[in-house]
């Protein structure tokens, strides 16, 4: 998940090998990755062991990774975005939309609502078929309907849109709350 490479740390190496620090240095250049942070190399017959100040190691995470390291521990995160985890955040969008909804319509954050929604995108639909259940339990949705609301309609009521995400939306009070 990471390109490894090792460079050698010449403040410290010419402090401890003097006139002989090229030859470390390009010892450390013709070396394999470390081990736990150290390296063992070969000048002129002798074996020497190089860790810590004496090295500059750096890891660089390989395209589609983030990684992190410290006290020799590497913890990698895979980027790439599944349609799967896309879904989930514009469910969680959803769930911020309404609960914005709720707060404009002066509603408190503990009211139970209805919703009814429609998707003018397939990827905004199935988004909220699969994590229907979880958007409603956020919001403390009694109903969680997909279709326009025939009751605010008939009252003249428009839906509440999020057009980034191709959203139209009724919220009321569950008292009030049609299906």
């Amino acid at each position: 998940m990471v390109d490894v490479t090792v460079k050698p740390n010449f403040r410290t190496l010419g402090r401890r090998f003097g006139k002989r620090t090229p030859l470390v240095a390009a010892a450390v250049a013709g070396a394999g990755r470390p081990v736990d942070g150290r390296l063992t190399v070969e000048v002129d017959g002798e074996r020497i062991e190089l860790a810590g100040d004496d090295l500059i190691i750096a890891e660089t995470p390989r395209q589609g990774w983030a990684v992190t390291s410290e006290s020799g521990l590497s913890v990698a995160l895979d980027l790439e975005i599944t349609p799967e985890l896309r879904r989930a955040g514009i469910a969680r969008d959803v769930v911020r939309i309404l609960q914005d909804a709720r707060k404009a319509s002066g509603l408190d954050i503990t009211d139970r609502i209805g919703v009814r929604w429609t998707a003018d995108t397939p990827q905004t639909g199935q988004a909220l078929r699969e994590h229907g259940s979880t958007v409603a339990a956020e919001v403390l949705a009694v109903t969680f309907t997909e279709g326009a609301d025939p009751a605010g309609q008939a009252a003249g009521e428009t839906g509440r849109t999020a057009p980034d995400l191709g959203l139209t939306f009724w919220l009321r009070p569950a008292a009030v709350a049609t299906d």
